[in-house]
């Protein structure tokens, strides 16, 4: 009797065991989410969870092509862009990252606008702290290194040849420090995106999502699963998996764009290649909702190899953010002329080595309202612009914005001019574009229009179009045969024999040396009779005269600058 009481007493203990084991069993499946379960297969196909959790180090070197939505001849031409070079390196075990990459105008408008070597950049990441290393080379640098006069037939006025400077130029310092300038610390939402885009790459965001992130949404579209990762530090993005291979197809995240309102950006992997014990892509293909921005092809992918130390150094750790600063205009009225204006702001000093742009609106005086001729700001600058038209002139409104073209550049304060009750003008080609951003979502950046919605007053420009009343006409003009855009709207007026453009035109300098269209410029002014005596090129320096412009012109005529063009095409090339 005592043996099978004790018999009954095991038995009732081990299915006591069985019944809390179950439990305990059942606890952990309910802990295993499909959502969990398919990023493990998601590591599995890539090498291995352990495999995937134990790289160290990973180097991405290749090349291909980025799109520029400021160099489109029209709003829905292919974009052209730049070919380029490109090292990506990770310190996976400590949070960072550096991206090397070199950019070569394909834009025939541009394609020499850049010193030997290409516009090189370096950006890079440490955890939370995004800087910029200085790249290799600057443009005075690079033109000394080969040119020991300075190109000093170029000149640096619009006055070819000549040593003086314009007024606007003459306040240049002459005592910086020669060598590249130190590291600098990026602040705000574009360290956000710094961060962001370390984990556009299959290793990064498998990492992460393993790494105690929130998975949800799992779903399928057509032949991809695809699931929301929350990292640890709260960042929301959304993976893409192949339902066969378990291999990612791409991440993406909801950005908001100043210019473009909210936007999915999206980068797709392809053409995985194995490289020890991984699969990795040798393809990235990133969109900007219908826009094509990069597809790059990967040479290298190496694994744990050395890669230095990339940490942050102390200057840039221990930086504090700037202070917010007011936009500060400079109003300079068009010489001889009442009551136009260029209108930019204030930059401080420019150094000699970069480009001196004004970047400017031009705001011109009627009878009873003001015009402006573009607005290179958001919403702080065309505030700014109304309030010192006010100044200006107190009791007459802006009710008209003129839009040259296509340009990010130079229409970011396109829906702040909607805001304000302007109206929109510009060329028919442009009108399609301009109604769409203005139509578009901004409830992750919150703009004034989106805060207080506004109906579009938009007018189409076909080859000419007139703004006239007792004090000034405006003649609108579509400029024919340029080399930034088929969509290009110059304004002449008449009575001061002024004429406004952006890009249509710049003034060539040092700095910009072979950035002007003045051929086609001096082909439409005598294909329209234009009886020119100043230009406002607004994305250029000062106010030439008629005189200064054809001086330029004949240079670029010459044999001399031709050849400039072509051995500043070879020197990139081959520097490239």
């Amino acid at each position: 009797m005592r043996q099978q009481g004790m018999t009954r007493i095991a038995l009732a203990a081990a299915a006591t065991l069985l019944v809390v084991g179950g439990v305990f069993v059942l606890r952990g499946s309910a802990q295993r989410t499909p959502e969990s379960q398919l990023i493990d297969e998601v590591a599995i196909a890539l090498g291995g969870k352990q495999r995937v959790l134990g790289v160290r180090t990973l180097v991405v070197e290749g090349g291909g092509r980025q799109g520029d939505l400021a160099a489109l001849m029209t709003a829905d031409s292919p974009l052209v862009g730049w070919e380029v070079r490109f090292k990506r390196t990770y310190d996976l075990a400590n949070g960072w990252m550096r991206n090397w990459q070199s950019n070569r105008s394909l834009f025939p408008a541009r394609f020499d606008l850049q010193p030997a070597g290409g516009a090189r950049v370096v950006n890079a990441l440490d955890g939370d702290i995004a800087f910029t290393v200085p790249a290799d080379g600057t443009m005075m640098g690079a033109w000394a290194d080969s040119n020991p006069d300075g190109l000093t037939s170029i000149g640096s006025t619009w006055g070819i040849g000549a040593a003086e400077r314009p007024a606007t130029m003459e306040a240049w310092p002459t005592n910086y420090s020669s060598g590249p300038p130190p590291p600098q610390r990026t602040f705000g939402q574009a360290a956000v995106t710094r961060r962001l885009d370390m984990l556009q790459h299959p290793l990064t965001i498998v990492r992460a999502a393993l790494n105690a992130a929130r998975l949800s949404g799992l779903h399928t579209e057509d032949s991809r699963q695809v699931l929301d990762i929350t990292t640890q530090k709260g960042d929301k993005l959304t993976l893409a998996i192949d339902k066969t291979t378990k291999l990612p197809v791409s991440v993406s995240r909801m950005d908001g764009n100043n210019y473009w309102g909210d936007v999915v950006l999206r980068t797709t992997f392809s053409s995985y290649e194995d490289v020890s014990g991984l699969k990795l892509p040798r393809r990235f293909l990133t969109t900007l909702d219908k826009f094509f921005q990069t597809d790059f092809y990967v040479s290298w992918n190496t694994v744990d190899g050395d890669i230095g130390d990339l940490a942050a150094p102390a200057s840039v750790v221990n930086a504090t953010p700037p202070p917010p600063q007011p936009v500060v205009l400079v109003a300079e009225e068009v010489p001889g002329v009442n009551g136009v204006w260029k209108i930019w702001a204030r930059q401080g000093d420019v150094r000699p080595d970069q480009r001196p742009d004004t970047n400017a609106t031009c705001l011109m005086e009627l009878s009873d309202h003001m015009v402006l001729f573009d607005v290179p700001g958001g919403d702080p600058f065309v505030q700014a612009v109304i309030a010192k038209a006010k100044e200006l002139r107190p009791n007459k409104p802006i009710t008209q914005l003129i839009l040259s073209h296509f340009d990010p550049g130079h229409t970011a304060g396109l829906r702040g001019g909607v805001a304000a009750g302007m109206e929109i003008v510009t060329y028919k080609a442009n009108i399609a574009i301009f109604t769409d951003l203005v139509g578009r979502k901004h409830a992750i950046n919150p703009d004034a229009l989106s805060q207080i919605p506004k109906p579009l007053k938009i007018t189409s420009v076909d080859d000419v179009y007139v703004i006239k009343d007792a004090l000034r006409e405006i003649q609108l003009y579509h400029k024919i045969g340029d080399g930034e855009s088929a969509t290009m709207v110059i304004a002449y007026l008449p009575r001061d024999r002024v004429l406004v453009n952006t890009d249509a035109w710049n003034v060539i300098t040092q700095q910009t040396p072979n950035d002007s269209d003045s051929p086609s410029m001096f082909d439409n002014i005598e294909r329209r009779h234009l009886q020119v005596e100043r230009h406002v090129p607004l994305h250029s320096i000062g106010m030439p005269t008629q005189a200064e412009f054809l001086k330029q012109l004949a240079y670029t005529r010459t044999l001399e600058y031709q050849f400039f063009r072509l051995a500043q095409r070879l020197r990139v090339d081959n520097a490239f």
